[in-house]
C-alpha cells in the first residue's frame, strides 16, 4: 500500500510515499493525510477529501483522545503524528468523503 497527495494536475508539490512499518491501506491514508497536512500552507484552511467515512470518524472523535492517553490502538503510531501536526496548524482542517467508490 502506498499514499499519493495530489494538489493539482502537475503539480510540483504532488507527492508519493510508503506508509512506515506495515503496508495497509489504513496506513497509507493516514501517513498521505499527514504529508498533506504538515505540507500545506499553514495559514490557508485546507479540505482533504477521504474515501472512508469511518476513518474520518476515527480521526476526528477518537485519535486525539487515543494519543492523549496513550491508548495502545493499530496505527498509533501515525495517530501519533496526526494529531500532532493537526495542533500545529493555524487553520482548520476539514475532511470529506471523496464522491466515487467508497471504502465504507
Amino acid at each position: 500500500a502506498a499514499t499519493s497527495v495530489i494538489w493539482q494536475t502537475d503539480s510540483k508539490r504532488n507527492l508519493s510515499a510508503y506508509p512506515p512499518g506495515r503496508k495497509t491501506r489504513r496506513r497509507a491514508l493516514l501517513a498521505g493525510i499527514c504529508l498533506a497536512i504538515s505540507r500545506a500552507p499553514g495559514l490557508s484552511p485546507l479540505t482533504l477529501y477521504l474515501p472512508s467515512k469511518s476513518l474520518i470518524h476515527d480521526i476526528c472523535f477518537f485519535a486525539p483522545e487515543k494519543v492523549m492517553h496513550g491508548v495502545a490502538c493499530p496505527d498509533h503510531d501515525l495517530l501519533s503524528i496526526l494529531v500532532s501536526v493537526m495542533k500545529n496548524r493555524i487553520c482548520p482542517v476539514e475532511f470529506r468523503i471523496a464522491s466515487g467508490k467508497s471504502g465504507n
